[in-house]
């Protein structure tokens, strides 16, 4: 009995350090980006955390039901306030209104759900989106990426886990950065373990 205790305390000793491999993140098969590689996959997607779209739909909600409550406690107060217009084109007025409701939430969907981060096991990817017409793609390798920091500002980023993401490549003219992302320190992480294992290989 005690030889075997000695042996497996030997083979402890002999035990060799292994190199910095990256982390087993599981693929995310069912996206997928333009510019993707056929050996490319996709281990990481993150945009701006849920809880900054607040701001912009309680904007809306109180702008739909402006009008509602004035015809409640003031009826006819469009009527007489363009008393110089016909009501047919109060009745235009009123769509244009809420037409132009319907664009502002739209714009503002868009804008929180199309910019992201996409990780993948070769390269970062941020896609920025701007308005209808207009978005930009960054590209960076993972053995480009020099340094990975993050920031949290506030009680409320620190109750609800969101913060900036600040990526900077060899370029070192241009960085990639993400604001309000969720779990930034563990996205943080998760990055910088994969750009050290791209660079051990």
């Amino acid at each position: 009995m005690p030889d075997i205790f000695v042996n497996h305390h030997i083979k402890q000793e002999k035990k060799e350090i292994q190199p910095i491999t990256p982390p087993k993140l599981p693929p995310l098969s069912h996206v997928f980006f333009a510019a993707q590689d056929a050996d490319e996959s996709i281990l990481m997607l993150t945009r701006r955390h849920p809880i900054t779209n607040v701001s912009w739909v309680i904007t809306l909600l109180l702008l739909t039901i402006l009008p509602i409550a004035l015809n409640i406690f003031f009826p006819n107060w469009l009527s007489t306030f363009l008393t110089f217009l016909p009501q047919r084109y109060i009745i235009i007025f009123n769509f244009f209104y809420y037409a132009l409701l319907v664009t502002y939430g739209f714009v503002s969907f868009l804008d929180w759900f199309y910019n992201i981060l996409i990780v993948t096991n070769k390269s970062l990817v941020l896609i920025q989106f701007s308005d209808l017409v207009y978005h930009k793609i960054i590209e960076a390798r993972l053995e480009s990426i020099q340094h990975v920091t993050y920031s949290q500002t506030g009680p409320l980023s620190s109750f609800f886990d969101f913060g900036n993401l600040t990526i900077q490549t060899e370029s070192r003219e241009e960085h990639l950065q993400l604001n309000n992302i969720p779990h930034p320190q563990e996205t943080a992480d998760k990055i910088h373990d994969l750009s050290e294992g791209r660079h051990e290989s």
